[in-house]
């Protein structure tokens, strides 16, 4: 029996902010309340694609648009534009199986072949207190059709294992560099590197971000500079933490961070996407998705919901374009 759409999207939701703990804002978070943040990204209000999140997107050598989503297997929708999608069309990665459901697909081209990393959640971990999720990796010559999954991690073996909510990049020697949600303690980004498409991994970056970050989405500008986007969770300043979640005061927002290397980062100040006005003071706006089009158009997409719906499992993608 095949998983229904919600609960895989309950599932994916409860990772992302199994790593995504409370931190407090400095400020006045009411001085946010505008759809403009940090300069020049702003958030349309047309949803992009519904109940999903954690979408993976890579631009074709034609300039088509790639988005790769999670429902009942690892779906794709593509659009000329990156606003306007075609038919959702389900790749050779099904979820056949309950304890097989895949989710949080991360898309990347390397070697002349397309390279897809996702989720699943199954096993004993050896630490009650960490969830235990899997990394698997397939290959395909198109993007469509993927040879046999093959688990590359598993947390239930190796608690540190850098495998939720993840995001794979192609570094400048060739190498593959993962950045994931860390799963113990109050969370942060962690990453590896993989000289062999993704079978091993060595761990030699943790706690990247503060406390609180996850759902990174990482891309290397002009060859040397690496940029962030990332979920961080956040509370108005001078609210005890035991009461953040007892009165429904947490939200999260889309933040920037940027290196020459990969592994020590700047934090800018703000947010790059804010859940407010729109949303309520528990609004959720979550897995950031980057994409940068041969027009040199940049779009976010990213996860929405409020408190309300987070908790039953909905959430739908929107979009951010960047202005100047």
């Amino acid at each position: 029996m095949k998983y229904n759409v919600l609960i895989g999207i309950v599932v994916v939701i409860l990772l992302v902010f199994s790593g995504c703990t409370t931190q407090q804002q400095n400020g006045n978070q009411g001085n946010n309340n505008q759809e403009t943040l940090s300069g020049d990204w702003v958030k349309e209000s047309e949803i992009i694609f519904l109940n999903t999140t954690s979408t993976s997107s890579i631009v074709l050598t034609n300039g088509t648009v790639r988005t790769y989503l999670m429902g009942d297997g690892i779906f794709y929708k593509e659009s000329p534009d990156g606003k306007t999608f075609g038919d959702k069309v389900l790749t050779t990665i099904s979820g056949n199986k309950p304890e097989n459901m895949p989710f949080n697909p991360a898309i990347v081209y390397i070697q002349d072949k397309y390279v897809l990393f996702y989720n699943v959640m199954n096993g004993t971990s050896p630490d009650p207190t960490i969830s235990t999720i899997q990394l698997w990796q397939a290959e395909s010559t198109d993007g469509k059709t993927f040879t046999e999954p093959i688990k590359v991690a598993d947390t239930a073996k190796n608690p540190m294992a850098v495998v939720d909510v993840p995001d794979v990049i192609v570094l400048p020697n060739g190498s593959l560099r993962i950045y994931a949600t860390q799963l113990s303690g109050e969370g942060g980004i962690n990453t590896a590197v993989s000289d062999d498409l993704g079978f091993t991994w060595v761990v030699d970056g943790t706690e990247l971000i503060d406390p609180g970050a996850c759902d990174p989405d990482v891309h290397i500008e002009n060859g040397t500079k690496y940029v962030m986007y990332y979920t961080q969770t956040i509370a108005p300043e001078g609210v005890p933490k035991e009461e953040i979640k007892e009165q429904g005061l947490d939200s999260t927002g889309v933040m920037r961070a940027t290196s020459t290397d990969g592994l020590k980062w700047e934090l800018e100040k703000g947010e790059i996407i804010s859940p407010l006005p729109e949303m309520a003071e528990n609004g959720f706006v979550i897995d950031p998705d980057y994409v940068k089009l041969p027009s040199g158009a940049e779009i976010i997409y990213f996860g929405k919901a409020v408190g309300k719906d987070l908790d039953i499992g909905i959430s739908d993608v929107y979009r951010a374009v960047k202005t100047t």
